[in-house]
C-alpha cells in the first residue's frame, strides 16, 4: 500500500467522524458541544505527544532512552494523552507522525462542527464561505499534507506546489457549497438552511419558507390514499396539507437564490483550476470577468453569469501572486488525488443547472456511483 493512504484515508475518516457530530446530536446542543470538545482534547494528546517525542528534550524517564535523544513515534496505543481504542484516533496520531500534518486545520475543523451545533444559517456570503473553508477546505490541505512528495507536510514546506494550498481553499469552499445545497432535503426536516445565506434570500425577496417547502406528493390531496398508510405518515401527510404551497413567484425567487450560490461556488471550482493549471484565476489581477466561463458547472443565465464574473474578479491576487504561481508551473503527480471531492461538485452543479436550479428536483436525488467517476473536472 502506498506510504500516504494510509494517512490519507485516516482524514477522511477524521472528517467522517467530525462531521456527524450534529446529526448525532439530534438537537442537544450541549451533548454536540462535548463531543466536539472531546475531539479538542484527542487533537491535543496527540500533538502534545509529539512535541515531546521530537523535542529530544526529554524523553520523560523511559527506560533504555536517555534524556536528549529522540525516541522513535510510538506505535498505536501507546501515547500519553491519547485514548486508545479508536481506530479513527490511532491512524490519524500515526499520520501526524509521519507526515507532520499542521494543527491549525485541525483545529479548524473542529471549529466548524462547533459551528454546526449553534448555527442554522449563514448571514452572509462570506460567513457561508468561512465556514466551507473551516470544514472543507482544511480536509484538503491536511490531504496535501499527506500526499506532499516525501512526507514532508506542511503548508509551505518542500515538495508542496505554490498554488496547491490556494487551490485547495478554493475548491474547499466549492465543495462545501455544493454539500450543503445537495443536502436541502436533510437539513429541511431540521428546519436548517445552512447553504443560502440570509442576505442572499433578502436580495431575491425569498424566504426560508420558500426552500424548505419542497413540492407536494401527487397524491398529497387524496385523503383516502391515507388509509392505507401506517399511522404516523399518514398524520405527516395531514401535517403537509396543512402547510401553504409555494407560488409559482415564490419557486422563482428560490430558484434564483440558488442560482447565486452555485454561481459563487461555480467561480471557486473555476479558480481552484486555473491554480492548479498554474495561474491564477483570469480576472484576479485586471478585475475582468472572471474565469469561469468555461468551468462554471454548468451554471447559465445572465444573473448567473453576473455573479460569476464578480466572484471570479474578487478574489484578490496580485502580480506578485501570479508570478509565484506561473513560476511554479501545473500541480502534478499525487498531490491531484486531493482535489477528487471537486469532481463530484462539478457533476452536482451540472445536475443542478440542468434541475432550473430547483433543490427538490428528483434528478437531484443520489447519483449511481458510475456517473460519477464518469465525469471529471480537474483533469
Amino acid at each position: 500500500m502506498p506510504p500516504h493512504r494510509g494517512a490519507f484515508y485516516a482524514v477522511r475518516c477524521f472528517h467522517v467522524e467530525t462531521a456527524s457530530i450534529g446529526d448525532a446530536a439530534r438537537g442537544n446542543a450541549g451533548a454536540g458541544r462535548m463531543r466536539v470538545q472531546w475531539w479538542r482534547d484527542v487533537v491535543h494528546g496527540i500533538y502534545s505527544e509529539e512535541d515531546g517525542d521530537r523535542s529530544g528534550d526529554s524523553n520523560h524517564g523511559l527506560v533504555g532512552v536517555p534524556d536528549g535523544v529522540a525516541r522513535p513515534w510510538p506505535q498505536s496505543g501507546a501515547r500519553r494523552g491519547v485514548p486508545s481504542g479508536y481506530p479513527v484516533v490511532s491512524c490519524l496520531a500515526d499520520a501526524v507522525g509521519a507526515h507532520g500534518l499542521s494543527r491549525r486545520w485541525l483545529d479548524k475543523a473542529l471549529d466548524a462542527r462547533a459551528r454546526d451545533l449553534d448555527v442554522s444559517q449563514p448571514a452572509t456570503v462570506g460567513d457561508l464561505e468561512r465556514y466551507c473553508d473551516h470544514a472543507h477546505g482544511s480536509l484538503l490541505l491536511l490531504a496535501l499534507e499527506c500526499l506532499a512528495p516525501g512526507g514532508g507536510g506542511g503548508c509551505g514546506g518542500a515538495g508542496l506546489h505554490v498554488g496547491a494550498d490556494l487551490a485547495a481553499t478554493h475548491a474547499g469552499i466549492a465543495v462545501g457549497m455544493c454539500t450543503l445545497l445537495r443536502g436541502a432535503a436533510v437539513h429541511a426536516g431540521r428546519g436548517l438552511l445552512p447553504g443560502v445565506p440570509a442576505d442572499v434570500l433578502k436580495r431575491h425577496g425569498c424566504r426560508p419558507s420558500h426552500l424548505l417547502a419542497g413540492p407536494p406528493p401527487p397524491d398529497l390531496f387524496d385523503e383516502a390514499a391515507d388509509d392505507a398508510l401506517p399511522e404516523v405518515e399518514a398524520e405527516a401527510r395531514r401535517r403537509r396539507r396543512q402547510v401553504p404551497l409555494r407560488t409559482e413567484a415564490e419557486a422563482a425567487a428560490a430558484r434564483a437564490a440558488v442560482r447565486e450560490v452555485a454561481a459563487r461556488a461555480a467561480a471557486h471550482l473555476a479558480a481552484a483550476e486555473d491554480l492548479c493549471a498554474g495561474r491564477v484565476p483570469a480576472g484576479s489581477t485586471s478585475g475582468g470577468g472572471g474565469s469561469s466561463g468555461g468551468s462554471s458547472g454548468g451554471c447559465s443565465g445572465d444573473e448567473a453569469a453576473a455573479a460569476a464574473a464578480a466572484a471570479a474578479s474578487d478574489f484578490g491576487y496580485g502580480p506578485e501572486d501570479a508570478t509565484a504561481v506561473g513560476a511554479s508551473g501545473a500541480l502534478t503527480g499525487p498531490q491531484r488525488l486531493a482535489f477528487l471531492p471537486c469532481v463530484r461538485a462539478a457533476a452536482y452543479l451540472k445536475a443542478l443547472d440542468a434541475a432550473g436550479h430547483d433543490l427538490w428536483h428528483p434528478c437531484l436525488w443520489p447519483r449511481p456511483r458510475w456517473a460519477i467517476l464518469c465525469t471529471s473536472h480537474l483533469t
